[in-house]
């Protein structure tokens, strides 16, 4: 490929040698700050040169203003660019309050409007790079800024005055170092340019593109807030990267379906804007392109989704990827097309890539004439884009007063107040305005009390906050009336009340009430502690609250004593249940009332003494492996982890291949694993030896002394086989092929379970309660095969306990199943005993990606059963 090319991206943008001018004297080029020319093989500035050349192009240009918009969780500045002309940039706040008044037409009347958008540039944000691995868009960040800010073509002059840049060098700085780092480290040997034993994300890795919609990360958090309360931008651009052999880089429209909460005018602007840039990068000989493949328009949860609900046009672009920043040479009879399809001219693929070599330089030039492509029709239709943002905004408000749903209800009175407030915060990050009841009001027929949080569908980001609430409906997309499902490109539901276990009701008829709104970042309402006096000298807590596993890890750690009841028992005004929590109280002063208080919790307070139960009088010693495969699952498991306060240490396949596990461990999480990688790990020669093998054999043995020792085995999802297998219970996973001719097919949804509510591990479960499935772990019972060698007679496992089932009908509640009569009456959670220990075997993601809260305490009981003492018998 010719290197020329890099300085003559675009035939609408006439690039000739730019004239020298006062602007471009003093800025420094990329170049002279790394030490060598951006996208060069084998080199890569890393987070400190960065901001090193980020905030040089500050103090040289006013063209271009950077801030940092916070912390990333390891505590790295995450930085935005903002580049624009002079003028725009000294009226930034001027500018942000204009957006803002456009992105609500309750603010603004039709003149306002119209002046607003005659006067306002249109705000494009380009967020590179999150998946850390993915590292082109950083380079490219480095000098597409230096030419916004130094070149004098008429064309740039324009997107200056015409736009507002909003450039963010790197979503994931911490991960953008760990890459760097990793990368620097194996240049030269057999590992230049492979992968990393480690997530590029102290937690989440891959999945910090899954978290747009919870919010849970810092990353996540701070972005949302500049996309959502602060800048508000037209445009969102993702910049990621691909495999290697496929088309050379993916730009909308994306393949069926589409979530039907997205307006057609946004796909109508993203149609636009892609054919521009499509066009740009073949006149500018940049071949490869595919569109209308590869992704689809479903899931809410990835960054560039969220946006879609928000009234901005967004979308993802990929580059194929190099080994980091070493060159790939591809033949052309290595390339594929679409979905493996050949290296052929389609309607969506008009220009294949011939192959050759591929480089770093390939990536950015792609990238930025991609990105300058996109910037050029911003600036041309400003009040196209700016206008039909507006309108947008005004067209949801509108919807929420005509049609149903109106509105949707979260009760103050829920079984756990602080995750649904939880649930609140999270619509409150993402820009959904909430509001709480004054008074008593009627919905339905139904009167609520003042108290009653409530989410109005009158309101600009109406289609987001339905997104989340309501129950998903995915379509039946088939190539023919005999043809397989065309499957999601992730989950098919994610219904938070459902996920969260927050009680939610949905309004469908028109009604009034007395609200007022709730502040983003407002704090939650404190605790409640019923009947409590001078004389109270315990708290009783049920563990339908999540967070009062987090209360009961603090007074552990202190030192503190716990009970648990181990039956249900009567206190003065109501019933306990099973499994409630009883902690010591001093009186009114208490500062552990305090805690309560503070945690969102609803407990009551005790006088008399409590009936007999088990206690509690140290944390379990908790192990959780963590592979040298980089698992998100075990990442989200350790945020889940941290979150509530469990104290537990990483476990390696070193430490478990040597054995005496029992001496350190009272209860091992194996995270959702497939069970050829947990004793395989990486293959030799992918890792440096450090890193490869796996568990093995001896690790197998290892864990089975561990559980006949009296440790705790959990397996979550996937692992579930795997232990099965490993300590051979009496179970088998019911296979997700054929019964009586049909194939049973549940790629990522929630589904209705029934779990035995007084089995310790289901303790603050309901009933029928949903669980989310991704082509998840379902169990039958089989009989055992009687174990001949008489030492081994202690191994011989005991009846397995189902503690979970799928209903006798159809358990979906919200996405997609097909043929439910697999699954049906069969096993979700299961416990098994294996000599003096046991396994827990939990078949769903009880933890997803920190969005399943009403399953969270699954996972929880199975850790703090493993600390339970019995009540000791009387007068001893």
């Amino acid at each position: 490929m010719k290197r020329s090319r890099s300085r003559a991206l675009l035939l609408l943008l006439p690039l000739l040698p730019a004239p020298a001018s006062a602007w471009a004297a003093d800025v420094p080029a990329p170049e002279s700050v790394l030490g060598f020319a951006v996208g060069a093989d084998a080199k890569l500035a890393d987070w400190e040169l960065m901001q090193r050349y980020f905030r040089a192009l500050d103090e040289a240009s006013a063209r271009v203003a950077v801030e940092v918009i916070g912390q990333s969780t390891e505590g790295r500045p995450i930085l935005l660019a903002a580049i624009s002309s002079a003028e725009n940039l000294a009226r930034r706040d001027a500018l942000r309050q204009a957006l803002r008044q456009l992105a609500d037409p309750r603010a603004v009347s039709a003149a306002q409007a119209e002046r607003l958008i005659a006067e306002t540039p249109v705000a494009l944000f380009v967020g590179c790079a999150q998946h850390a691995t993915e590292i082109g868009a950083t380079q490219m960040a480095l000098r597409l800024a230096h030419r916004l800010a130094t070149e004098e073509t008429p064309e740039m002059e324009r997107i200056r005055r015409e736009v507002v840049l909003l450039l963010v060098p790197s979503m994931n700085p911490d991960g953008h170092q760990m890459v760097c780092d990793w990368y620097a480290a194996q240049l030269g040997t057999p590992f230049e340019g492979g992968r990393m034993p480690w997530l590029y994300h102290k937690y989440v890795g891959h999945d910090n593109n899954r978290d747009w919609a919870m919010i849970t990360q810092a990353e996540s958090r701070h972005i949302s807030r500049v996309l959502y309360q602060e800048w508000l931008p037209q445009i969102v651009i993702d910049v990621h990267q691909m495999g290697s052999n496929g088309a050379r880089m993916f730009i909308p429209p994306y393949y069926d379906p589409i979530n039907p909460n997205i307006d057609p005018l946004i796909d109508h602007e993203l149609t636009l804007l892609c054919a521009q840039m499509r066009l740009d990068l073949s006149a500018a000989g940049l071949k490869g392109v595919i569109s209308n493949a590869l992704f689809d328009e479903w899931l809410l949860g990835y960054f560039t989704s969220v946006p879609s609900r928000h009234n901005m046009v967004s979308l993802l672009i990929e580059l194929a990827s190099v080994n980091v920043a070493s060159p790939v040479f591809l033949r052309q009879r290595e390339l594929r097309g679409s979905s493996g399809s050949e290296n052929a001219r389609r309607a969506n693929f008009p220009e294949p890539w011939e192959g050759g070599w591929w480089r770093l330089e390939d990536i950015v030039d792609y990238e930025e004439t991609a990105l300058l492509s996109a910037l050029s029709l911003a600036a041309r239709s400003r009040d196209l884009f700016l206008r039909n943002f507006h309108s947008l905004a005004a067209k949801q408000v509108e919807a929420g007063r005509s049609e149903p749903p109106f509105a949707f209800l979260v009760p103050a009175r829920q079984e756990d107040r602080a995750t649904a407030w939880k649930m609140l915060a999270a619509l409150m990050r993402g820009g959904v305005e909430v509001h709480e009841a004054a008074q008593v009001f009627s919905a339905d027929g139904v009167e609520y009390p003042a108290g009653t949080r409530v989410v109005l569908m009158a309101q600009p980001y109406r289609a987001h906050a339905k997104d989340l609430l309501e129950q998903q409906v995915y379509p039946d997309l088939r190539s023919g009336p005999d043809g397989a499902l065309e499957r999601p490109y992730d989950v098919t539901g994610w219904t938070l009340p459902l996920l969260m276990g927050v009680d939610c009701v949905e309004v469908v008829h028109p009604f009034t009430a007395e609200l007022r709104p709730l502040a983003r970042g407002e704090e939650p309402p404190p605790g409640e502690i019923a009947d409590l006096t001078p004389e109270s000298r315990h708290l009783l807590i049920e563990r339908t609250q999540n967070d009062a596993f987090r209360l009961v890890n603090r007074v552990l750690a202190r030192g503190g004593l716990v009970r648990v009841l181990d039956d249900e028992g009567a206190g003065a005004k109501r019933t306990f249940p099973a499994g409630t929590f009883l902690l010591p109280l001093e009186g009114e002063g208490d500062p552990l009332l305090e805690e309560v208080r503070g945690l969102g919790l609803s407990a009551c307070a005790l006088a008399e003494d409590p009936w007999p139960g088990y206690e509690l009088q140290k944390p379990a010693r908790l192990g959780l492996y963590q592979p040298w495969t980089a698992s998100m699952d075990e990442g989200w498991t350790r945020w889940v982890l941290e979150q509530s306060e469990f104290p537990y240490r990483s476990l390696h396949d070193a430490e478990i291949r040597a054995g005496g596990l029992r001496e350190r461990y009272d209860v091992i999480v194996l995270p959702d694993l497939e069970g050829a990688s947990i004793i395989r790990g990486v293959s030799p020669g992918g890792l440096p030896k450090p890193y490869t093998g796996g568990i093995g054999e001896e690790g197998v043995f290892a864990l089975r002394d561990f559980a006949r020792d009296g440790g705790t085995l959990v397996a979550l999802d996937s692992s579930c086989p795997f232990l099965i297998e490993a300590l051979e219970l009496p179970l088998r996973r019911v296979p997700p092929g054929e019964k009586d001719g049909k194939r049973f097919l549940c790629p990522g949804s929630i589904l209705r379970c029934n779990f035995d509510t007084e089995d310790p591990l289901a303790y603050g479960m309901q009933q029928a309660a949903p669980v989310m499935f991704t082509d998840s772990t379902v169990m039958e019972e089989k009989t055992p095969k009687r174990k001949k060698d008489e030492e081994q007679e202690d191994e011989q496992p005991a009846r397995p306990e189902f503690v979970g089932r799928y209903p006798r009908m159809n358990p979906l509640m919200s996405g997609w199943i097909e043929n439910d009569e697999v699954i049906r009456g069969k096993g979700a959670l299961v416990e098994a005993e294996f000599g003096s220990g046991r396994a827990v075997l939990i078949g769903f993601r009880c933890q997803f990606r920190a969005q399943a809260h009403g399953t969270f305490r699954i996972l929880f009981n199975a850790i703090l059963s493993a600390a339970q003492e019995p009540e000791p018998p009387a007068g001893k």
